[in-house]
């Protein structure tokens, strides 16, 4: 009995054993699945109200659209001794990458190398890199150019050096004039030697490289190539000289310089063909590539296609909060990492673009960068103009005074998008006698018209703008737009901002013609914009006529009635009240809801009207301020709708609604768990109740594995 007894305590024992061995492999694989579905994206779960660990829709979309692979790869180093914040910059990117891979695995592959370590996947990128086909299609002429000197270049200029120089040994006994010029042939012959044998050199060193540098190589022979021309050149024209004076020439010595030209000619002809073919030559962007992850310790993102590549500087991605304080520390950086990597799969993906061309009639330019020392000034839209190009859009510029042609696009654009700002009012001429003359013809009216085609695509930019002594200054392009459109804009009214005190007297508070707290509609353009500060200046108000036939209107933007704000005639007239107590509202001016931004639809034709003179100017729309936020004082925008409202228009006009607010960048100085939102929720049920129940199932099954 005893021993039986004692062999079911053993047996039991080894099936509990067993089972809970069972168990623990269960559980680890219960784990390790629910961790590849985490991965596999099916059940992440982004709790944080800025969306940190998420991409934005239009990255998404974007993505899963893809009809060719792209490789992201982080170069951001790793060592033993590096200081905290290179481990935060490393996983912030690191992660970022891998939500893009996790997005479409199919098409996007993230890689991480280590430069200061990995040195075999280095080289293996340099090498991927150097076999793209955009790469290997602008490297064609260059290497046609270097295979031309090692095979014949280098022989002819190495064979005629060494002739010379023999001739030049067999000069005795020479002085005056002959010793002179011989003596100093000698030396330029010399400094031929040292250059051709250093360029020699620095080619081979060129092409040894992980990614042959062609374009450097091609560059030191142009310079060689020049440098040997004038030698001879010199050697030609000295030639030239002495065959006018033979007193004090030896024969052979006069013979020497006489023939310099039928020895050299041919040589310097052909010198000089192949340096303007080395000039004619593309620049090779590999090179480029290869400079900015030259450093080890740069913390490049490279993003690739199987045609070519981008790289996204570290400053890009890490800009400082405030740029006026230099070297900034991790706390002191905002995080740019999905709007740069979207903008450059972007702009590596899109081989053809939409053209943006900006419509100005005399003013200063628009977009140009300016020039400070020549007293160049910037243009009111150059900071828009970049934010633009990250978007995909090529930008140009058009004067109507002085062109009634548009601007020569090259590439040729997929769709011309205008941009038609107001015509600039003349300064008054105090000595002009008689009538001015006029700002804008009706000529110009028709080269837009034109230009746009049957079916333009454009937005319009109206409102107040003061022309003499204050008055408002007439649209030029009203009627195009209310006969062709059906948009009737006001622009000889201008809304004002003010409080009221009492029944019927006011006061003037903050900027008076500067609109915020605008309402806007649920349209693609602006149903992102609730959330968001933006500012209109000089708001004129726009309405919707009957008329033409076939023509559809969507409101965009508008100021909702209001006892604060009103449409004015005569703003001189309540600038004069100042001096008062109060101010009250002049004849012919009345409150109401006030539309100012609109579209219009006709055919395939589409316009939208932002009549607000202003508002996208880099002086509105990129303006900054210091305030405080978690992370302590930063530099933040102050109107960051403005720059979304102009660019989701223009996206708008160009069909890629789903491109809109394309890769925004994330605000790290909003994060924060969600209170009460669904993906909290999730997760709470998870760790409170699913994960426990779990466990529970498993502690069941090793007791009833016991109870047998």
């Amino acid at each position: 009995m005893a021993v039986t007894a004692d062999q079911n305590t053993q047996k039991s024992n080894v099936l509990v054993g067993l089972n809970v061995v069972l168990m623990v492999v269960l559980a680890v694989a219960l784990a390790a699945g629910l961790q590849w579905l985490a991965m596999t994206r099916l059940g992440r779960v982004d709790v944080t109200s800025s969306g940190i660990n998420s991409l934005t829709e239009p990255t998404e979309t974007l993505l899963k659209g893809l009809d060719q692979k792209i490789t992201l790869t982080s170069l951001y180093f790793k060592t033993d001794i590096e200081d905290k914040d290179q481990d935060r910059y490393r996983s912030a990117v690191n992660d970022l990458l891998e939500l893009y891979s996790v997005s479409n695995r199919s098409k996007v592959e993230f890689i991480a190398i280590n430069p200061l370590q990995d040195h075999e996947e280095r080289t293996a990128l340099f090498k991927r890199l150097a076999s793209r086909s955009r790469y290997k299609e602008q490297a064609a002429g260059h290497i046609e150019i270097i295979e031309r000197f090692q095979s014949e270049f280098a022989e002819r200029i190495t064979t005629l050096l060494s002739e010379e120089q023999q001739q030049l040994q067999t000069f005795r006994d020479l002085d005056g004039m002959a010793a002179q010029l011989t003596g100093q042939v000698k030396g330029l012959f010399d400094d031929f030697e040292r250059d051709v044998k250093a360029a020699s050199q620095q080619i081979k060193d060129s092409l040894a490289s992980d990614v042959p540098a062609h374009g450097a190589a091609t560059s030191r022979l142009r310079q060689t190539y020049s440098n040997i021309s004038k030698i001879l050149e010199n050697i030609i024209a000295v030639g030239s000289q002495v065959s006018q004076r033979s007193d004090g020439f030896p024969p052979n010595v006069l013979q020497f310089f006489v023939d310099a030209g039928s020895r050299y000619g041919s040589l310097v002809e052909d010198l000089k063909a192949q340096e303007a073919a080395i000039g004619e030559l593309p620049a090779l962007d590999i090179d480029q590539i290869v400079r900015d992850l030259a450093g080890a310790t740069s913390n490049p993102i490279l993003v690739e296609t199987e045609e070519k590549a981008e790289v996204i500087p570290f400053y890009k991605v890490w800009p400082p909060v405030n740029p006026e304080s230099g070297g900034a520390g991790f706390e002191e950086r905002t995080f740019h990492g999905e709007q740069t990597v979207t903008s450059a799969i972007l702009h590596l993906t899109q081989n053809v673009k939409p053209a943006v061309v900006f419509v100005r009639h005399g003013g200063g330019p628009m977009i140009a960068s300016g020039n400070p020392m020549m007293r160049q000034e910037a243009g009111s839209y150059v900071q828009m103009r970049a934010q633009l190009e990250d978007a995909s859009f090529d930008v140009y510029e058009w004067d109507l005074a002085t062109s009634s042609e548009p601007p020569a696009m090259d590439p040729a654009p997929s769709r011309t998008i205008y941009v038609v700002d107001r015509p600039t009012q003349p300064r008054p001429n105090p000595f002009q006698q008689g009538p001015q003359d006029p700002v804008f013809t009706p000529d110009k009216l028709t080269a837009l018209k034109k230009a746009m085609g049957d079916s333009p695509r454009a937005l319009f930019l109206g409102g107040f703008m003061p022309a003499a002594m204050g008055a408002p200054a007439p649209n030029e392009y009203a009627e195009y737009l209310k006969d062709t459109w059906g948009i009737e804009a006001d622009d000889d009214r201008v809304l004002l901002f003010i409080e009221p005190v009492e029944p019927g007297k006011y006061r003037f508070i903050r900027d008076p013609l500067k609109m915020l707290d605008a309402a806007f509609s649920d349209h693609p353009i602006t149903n992102s914009l609730s959330a968001m500060r933006t500012m209109f200046p000089l708001v004129s108000p726009i309405s919707f006529t009957d008329g033409p036939e076939g023509v559809t209107h969507n409101k965009l933007v508008w100021m909702e009635r209001s006892d604060s704000i009103w449409s004015i005639s005569d703003i001189q007239t309540y600038f004069n009240q100042q001096a008062n107590e109060y101010i009250v509202p002049a004849d012919g001016d009345f409150q109401g809801e006030f539309l100012f931004g609109a579209t219009a639809e006709k055919g395939d034709g589409k316009i939208v009207v932002i009549n607000s003179t202003q508002f996208a100017t880099d002086r509105v729309a990129q303006a900054r301020q210091l305030a405080a936020t978690p992370q302590g004082l930063s530099v933040i925008p102050v109107n960051p709708g403005n720059p979304t409202l102009f660019i989701n228009a223009l996206h708008w006009l160009n069909d890629n609604a789903e491109w809109m607010n394309l890769g925004s960048p994330i605000d790290y100085s909003t994060l924060n768990i969600k209170k009460g939102a669904s993906s909290t929720l999730a997760v709470q049920v998870f760790a409170t109740a699913v994960w426990p129940l779990l466990a529970a199932i498993c502690g069941l099954g090793v007791y009833f594995a016991r109870r047998r």
